[in-house]
């Protein structure tokens, strides 16, 4: 790969730096980053030869001085780094196909064949296109150019012999570069179709500073390079790609299971519904942040409830996870999940509440539960205290529901009046709740007697 324009610029940046002050290494930081962020296209073969450079122009006292200011630029720009690489990878394959295909249009000499037979040459033509389409659906972007070769060459092969006409006839010149244009185009559409990306969770830490940490029970005693993490979406070709509205998480990816979704995955994608696998045991932190259409979240394909619920092995949910999903309504998570870290659910949805499939004794053990979310347990505890406010038993109530009490302990001259909470009554003198009751959470009843007389 030839050096860029803006390598040439830096260079020149940093050889000034370096010959007029080699011992101030943050000055040579500060106008190293001011430099990058006015010409930024480099590769890091280039920044190897500016590490070399810097190298050659400093003492080895001040040189691992530089060297960690250079390691933590290169984290800083390993995003730009990595986009600007691709970009150069597409731009140099988009020149070599589009040379091997103007090849083969120029070695048929359509202009030596009658009127009748240029449409069968133009229908050997179509079957060579619909061929390279599904090449590029197929493959894995780097075999396309031997293909198309072949795929053009038998093609070529295929033109009847014998058919020429004595007098040659004119030949459009935009004919083969229309057709040209048409690929290319179709390469860019095809090469945009978004599709969801994995990797090892081993592979995911060489390549990122912020690593992922599981527990033993989340790896289920694998290795990390056992497990696979969801890394977000691409397109099957290039970086880019076109809105997909409904994503669907593999169980499982190139026979590992899929464990956990990284941070950042689906940052601001504009999916409306999203399917996810039991397996998954980690949401990490702003994983889903700002997907503002977000809306419905299945575990089943097939089976879609109404209700939104997340994976039945998921342990933890960590910050901003879902930060500012505004359509999002509701969750209803399992009694497995141990932490939802702070700000997971923030933004979302004003009448965003989240519905816990357990009890609230349950929701109370987690590791922690922020307490900034409206949450509807499965079942509260109800406890009854009596006359001199001692303790006499305890119920469950499931929201939405009638319960039962029991009948209160009688007491000579007293007759029961109800069941009280917070000077409502939510049920009658034989323990039957009524229909209007309603509580989110562990309450305590008072029986209330009254005097005979």
């Amino acid at each position: 790969m030839s050096q860029s324009n803006d390598y040439k610029k830096i260079e020149e940046v940093v050889l000034h730096q370096l010959q007029t002050n080699p011992q101030d290494c943050k000055a040579f930081y500060t106008a190293f980053v001011y430099a990058l962020e006015e010409y930024p296209n480099l590769s890091y073969k280039d920044y190897e030869n500016l590490l070399s450079i810097i190298q050659q122009n400093t003492s080895e006292s001040s040189f691992s001085s530089y060297y960690s200011l250079f390691q933590k630029l290169l984290k800083y720009k390993e995003k730009t780094i990595l986009n600007y690489e691709k970009k150069q990878a597409f731009e140099s394959y988009k020149r070599e196909v589009l040379k091997q295909i103007q090849t083969h249009f120029d070695s048929i000499e359509l202009a030596n064949y009658s009127n009748q037979n240029q449409v069968k040459i133009k229908k050997i033509k179509l079957k060579a296109e619909k061929q390279i389409q599904l090449i590029l659906l197929e493959s894995n972007y780097k075999e396309e150019l031997k293909e198309i070769s072949k795929i053009y060459e038998t093609k070529i092969k295929q033109i009847p012999v014998g058919i020429k006409k004595i007098k040659p006839i004119k030949l459009y010149v935009g004919a083969s570069c229309g057709i040209i244009s048409i690929i290319f185009i179709l390469f860019m559409i095809i090469g945009s179709i978004p599709k969801v990306t994995y990797c090892t969770v081993e592979q995911y830490n060489k390549k990122h500073k912020e690593q992922l940490n599981y527990t033993i029970q989340e790896l289920e005693n694998k290795n990390l390079n056992e497990v696979v993490c969801v890394t977000g979406i691409s397109g099957l070709i290039f970086p880019f790609h076109f809105p997909k509205n409904t994503v669907e998480i593999k169980k499982e990816y190139q026979q590992k299971p899929v464990i956990s979704i990284a941070a950042e995955a689906f940052q601001s994608e504009k999916i409306r519904k999203l399917i996810l696998p039991n397996t998954i045991k980690v949401i990490e932190k702003s994983a889903f942040n700002s997907c503002k259409r977000l809306k419905y979240i299945h575990t089943n394909k097939k089976n879609q409830k109404e209700e939104n619920i997340l994976p039945t092995q998921l342990t933890r949910i960590k910050g901003k996870a879902f930060y500012g999903c505004i359509s999002l309504n509701a969750i209803t998570i399992e009694p497995g999940l141990k932490k939802i870290e702070e700000d997971s659910f923030a933004a979302c949805n004003h009448n965003f509440y989240i519905n816990f499939n357990g009890s609230s004794t349950q929701w109370g053990m987690g590791e922690q539960f922020h307490p900034q979310y409206i949450v509807q347990c499965k079942s509260y505890r109800i406890k009854v205290y009596g006359m001199d406010r001692n303790f006499l038993y305890e119920r469950i109530a499931y929201p939405g529901k009638p319960f039962y009490l029991g009948t209160p302990p009688e007491i000579p001259g007293y007759f029961v009046l109800g069941y009280f909470y917070e000077g409502d009554c939510l049920a009658d003198s034989n323990g039957d709740s009524y229909d209007n009751y309603s509580f989110n959470k562990d309450i305590y009843l008072d029986v209330v007697y009254r005097p005979l007389n």
